[in-house]
């Protein structure tokens, strides 16, 4: 097929469907994606070969970049994750001083942002929580 044949039928679709190609810019374009990506979901389930694959991947792209663009949100510290990690867990300090095998201090230092996150921090500290290590990184 030639790139005019191609775009001579995609003159031809409905306008709905063109709609779907168009980046999003209001909420209520967003909320229809939503709702068509949900029924790709449900038709494709986990078959990356499925014929419409590719249009739910660019669907949730467009919809993705909309949500970064409409609902910026700013990176958080390290050591702040770390307090949040620590409260939402019920750990305190000294357990995670202890997993991590230094002291309360050293990890109070982390907590107050007083102490840099090293490589192998982040590491030991996705491990104890459970989370991808890009968490801490920013």
């Amino acid at each position: 097929m030639t790139s005019r044949q191609f775009l001579d039928q995609l003159l031809q679709l409905p306008p709905e469907l063109t709609a779907l190609l168009a980046p999003i810019k209001t909420e209520a374009q967003l909320e229809a994606i939503e709702e068509v990506i949900d029924s790709l979901s449900a038709a494709i389930g986990d078959d990356l070969t499925h014929p419409l694959a590719g249009l739910y991947r660019n669907l949730i792209l467009l919809a993705t970049t909309y949500e970064a663009a409409a609902y910026p949100f700013a990176l958080t510290p390290p050591h702040r994750m770390l307090a949040f990690l620590l409260e939402q867990r019920g750990m305190r300090q000294a357990q995670l001083a202890q997993h991590l095998g230094t002291t309360q201090a050293s990890v109070s230092r982390l907590v107050n942002g007083q102490t840099a996150f090293t490589a192998e921090l982040i590491k030991q500290l996705a491990g104890v929580f459970r989370v991808s290590g890009n968490i801490f990184l920013n």
